[in-house]
C-alpha cells in the first residue's frame, strides 16, 4: 500500500515561539518529526511514500534529509505551495491515483500496532470510503470532536458532536474514490471537507487509537518527550 504525507506548513505556532526548522525538522527525541512518522508508516508495511513540501526555500533541508535516508528511494518528493490544508489533501488523493492508500499529516506521533491494525482493509464495511483515525487523549486547542456509532461508522465531526470523546488523530485511510467529493469545495480547512462528506452520506468510520498525539505547538513536544521517556513509552515506541 502508498501512502501520503501532507508537509507543506511551517507550523505558524512554533515559528511563533521563535523556532526556526520547518515543521518537518522539528526535533522529537531526538530526531525530525518527518523521521518519525516515516518509520512508523515503513514499519507498518506502507511501500512508497509520496511526500508534499512546500516550495519555499525553507524546505530545502527537509528534501536534503529524505535524500540521504536509507529509504530515500521510497520516497517520492513534490513541491506545491497550498493554501489550507484541504488543499493538501486533495493534492495527495490526486498524487495517489486509486486508492486503497494512506495519508497522514506529518505532525501525528502514533503506537505502530494500531498503524497495523488500521491499516487491515479487509476488516470495514464494503460501503466504507474512508477511515478516520481517532483517539480519546485529547491535547489539543481546536480538536476535532467525531461522533460515532457502536459499529465505528461516523455520525457527525465537530461542533455538532454530542457526546465529546474522541477527536482526529491526523490518520486517513482511502479505501474509494473521493473525487466526486472533494470538487465541492473550496474548503478553508480539511476539517470542512470531512464534515461535507460525513453529512452527504459518505461512508466514513472511525478506528480508535489508544495513544495519538499531533505536534501542533511547543507545548506538545514536551508532552511526546515526556510520554516517549515516562511510563507510556510503549505506546509510542
Amino acid at each position: 500500500m502508498k501512502a501520503g504525507i501532507f508537509a507543506a506548513g511551517m507550523g505558524s505556532r512554533f515559528v511563533q515561539a521563535g523556532w526556526k526548522e520547518p515543521k518537518p525538522l522539528i526535533s522529537l527525541h531526538g530526531k525530525p518529526l518527518l523521521g518519525h512518522v516515516l518509520e512508523r508508516l515503513f514499519r507498518a508495511g506502507i511501500e512508497e511514500v509520496d511526500l508534499l513540501l512546500n516550495e519555499e526555500t525553507a524546505f530545502d533541508p527537509v528534501e536534503a534529509y529524505v535524500n540521504q535516508l536509507p529509504e530515500r528511494f521510497r520516497v517520492h518528493t513534490s513541491r506545491k505551495t497550498t493554501r489550507t490544508s484541504c488543499e493538501s489533501f486533495c493534492f495527495l488523493l490526486d498524487r495517489l491515483g486509486k486508492p486503497p492508500f494512506l495519508l497522514s499529516t506529518v505532525d501525528s506521533i502514533f503506537p505502530e500496532d494500531a498503524l497495523e491494525a488500521f491499516l487491515q482493509v479487509r476488516s470495514y464495511p464494503s460501503q466504507c470510503q474512508m477511515v478516520l483515525a481517532v483517539t480519546d487523549f485529547v491535547h489539543d486547542e481546536k480538536p476535532l470532536w467525531v461522533e460515532r456509532n457502536e459499529h465505528g461508522k461516523v455520525l457527525a465531526l465537530g461542533e455538532s458532536v454530542r457526546t465529546r470523546e474522541v477527536v482526529t488523530a491526523g490518520l486517513y485511510l482511502v479505501l474509494k474514490e473521493l473525487t466526486g467529493q472533494a470538487t465541492k469545495g473550496p474548503f478553508a480547512a480539511l476539517r470542512g471537507f470531512l464534515g461535507e462528506l460525513v453529512e452527504s452520506g459518505g461512508g466514513v468510520w472511525a478506528r480508535e487509537f489508544p495513544m495519538a498525539l499531533d505536534i501542533d505547538c511547543p507545548e506538545d513536544i514536551r508532552v511526546a518527550e515526556s510520554l516517549l521517556q515516562g511510563s507510556q513509552a510503549g505506546a509510542l515506541a
